[in-house]
């Protein structure tokens, strides 16, 4: 071999040593020591009360949904990205879950939904940082420490109202996961989380609880207008829920994961009519099963429903 070619091995042998070094110096420590937020935008649980960090218990395997609002301050930073870390303790950065969250630079309140299954270890504490990425090279954060104990609950949303597709009528769409609503202005950013929504449809404007997706096989449009710089939005598309009229043994005020989880769905489809006092079982595309009761209609297409939901966590 000629010492042109062992030069050009070793020349190449180096450059890769080099990029394996360099790649390794980008991964975070998930045991290094955690600094001091000094960022400016507000971050918020919308599904979890609490001005300041949360605790809440949940059992190994429950997926817990947070609706995440984010905040700029006026004359504030801006948010950049959001970054939720898993971590043993507080004082430690944890390891990232799932890729970074794009955040707009907009004064007007963002919702991001996330999603985290409960591991199975039960007796132990998790701690999520959610931590959002500002200018000025800051950032803000917020924990939710997760004490695992305990079986499989149900999340329970009293008394949401939903408009009808009329103009003005107000929030149309629900992630049941979070109770979260939502308007066809921001579907946009959350349609994969959302899985049930309100119209009233056909000539008699029958009240209609449908999946999203099933909204545009209705005729019912798919453009979110007077949005701002990023209108129109699109809100088509989504999870595809299935309803059905739950049946009478089943008690909504005192049903259990277990009861929820053994309801069937025989026949059901994306869209059911619905009459106030009516009990409806339906199952997201994720596989987790619930009931919504109607406890009130202001009938037309700009009128309303009230609906209290229960979902299987």
């Amino acid at each position: 071999m000629t010492k042109f070619k062992l030069s050009l091995y070793a020349l190449v042998a180096f450059a890769g040593m080099n990029l394996v070094t360099s790649c390794g110096d980008d991964t975070e420590d998930p045991m290094a020591e955690i600094p001091a937020a000094t960022g400016t935008v507000q971050i918020k649980f919308l599904n979890y009360a609490g001005a300041g960090d949360v605790t809440i218990d949940a059992a190994p395997g429950e997926v817990i949904a947070v609706a995440v609002e984010v905040v700029k301050s006026q004359g504030g930073n801006r948010p950049q990205k959001l970054r939720v870390y898993e971590a043993s303790s507080k004082t430690t950065r944890g390891t990232q879950l799932d890729k970074d969250i794009d955040l707009r630079n907009t004064e007007e309140a963002q919702v991001k939904n996330f999603n985290y299954m409960v591991p199975n270890k039960t007796g132990t504490t998790v701690h999520l940082n959610f931590e959002v990425d500002e200018s000025a090279s800051a950032f803000s954060r917020k924990w939710l420490t997760i004490n695992i104990k305990g079986s499989a609950g149900v999340s329970s949303y009293p008394s949401l109202t939903l408009g009808a597709q009329g103009v003005g009528t107000g929030p149309s769409r629900i992630a049941s996961s979070t109770g979260q609503l939502y308007t066809a202005c921001n579907a946009a950013a959350n349609i994969n989380d959302i899985d049930i929504t309100y119209a009233a449809l056909g000539a008699l404007a029958t009240p209609t609880l449908l999946s999203n997706p099933e909204r545009q096989a209705r005729g019912l449009s798919t453009e979110a207008r007077d949005c701002g710089a990023n209108a129109p939005n699109s809100t088509a598309g989504g999870p595809n829920t299935l309803f059905i009229k739950a049946p009478s043994t089943i008690s909504f005020a005192n049903s259990t994961s277990t009861d929820l989880g053994a309801l069937t769905f025989t026949n059901a489809r994306p869209s059911i009519d619905v009459q106030k006092d009516d009990v409806i079982a339906f199952k997201t595309q994720a596989g987790k099963n619930g009931l919504i009761r109607v406890e009130s209609i202001n009938p037309g297409t700009s009128g309303s429903i009230i609906v209290s939901v229960k979902v299987q966590r």
